[in-house]
């Protein structure tokens, strides 16, 4: 599954699509607030496929949904760090947060399980049937 079914911030950034548009979303925790203006969100390099968006020099690492202003600034294999100043209430420790991966081709081929949203509002779990698989 990929960008064409999908869609991801790489789509988004450049106008191809809405938000409402972008079907995947990876859910990051708030680990850490200790240092003023920025978060470490549970989240890293191996969960978002490490795939940045350089434009303008300006890197870009993910759309966080529910902090437009926020900014991923870092990844590690399992942590990324969030810039939260310019946001008017940053996340707090706890706190769940949904991030556009820049390439979502990358970023399923991660995962055994998906959640899915039904028309009713409810999660369901599916399993990756081919995950690992080669043809």
């Amino acid at each position: 599954m990929g960008t064409a079914v999908l869609n991801d911030y790489f789509v988004l950034k450049f106008g191809h699509c809405a938000l409402k548009d972008c079907a995947a979303r990876v859910v990051a925790t708030v680990v850490s607030d200790v240092v003023p203006g920025q978060v470490i969100i549970d989240v890293g390099s191996k969960a978002l496929s490490a795939k940045q968006l350089l434009r303008h020099e300006n890197l870009e690492m993910g759309y966080i949904v529910e902090f437009p202003d926020a900014g991923i600034t870092r990844l590690h294999e399992e942590h990324g760090w969030v810039g939260v100043s310019r946001c008017n209430r940053p996340p707090n420790v706890g706190q769940r947060m949904s991030i556009v991966p820049v390439n979502v081709s990358l970023c399923t081929n991660l995962y055994d399980h998906f959640y899915l949203l039904t028309p009713s509002g409810k999660l369901q779990k599916e399993r990756v049937d081919a995950r690992g698989c080669f043809v």
